[in-house]
């Protein structure tokens, strides 16, 4: 993550090669949109592998007899 100083000067820099403060704001809300997706995205994928785990131990210790007696 850009420290506050950096970003400031990324803003002034981009205001300076003719960005409107519209532009600005927009291009802020674009990157917390596009961030926020991915974090969302990322953790889902999280909690889908924590939600699995727990039957994918417990289908590993039964041993194989005991699996095809079930079935």
């Amino acid at each position: 993550m850009l420290s506050v100083t950096e970003r400031t000067r990324e803003t002034g820099l981009l205001r300076a090669v003719g960005l409107t403060r519209r532009g600005v704001r927009a291009m802020v809300a674009w990157e917390a949109a596009l961030s926020g997706t991915g974090a969302a995205a990322v953790g889902v994928v999280a909690v889908a592998v924590l939600a699995a785990v727990v039957p994918a131990a417990r289908a590993g210790r039964v041993a194989p007899i005991r699996a095809l007696q079930d079935a």
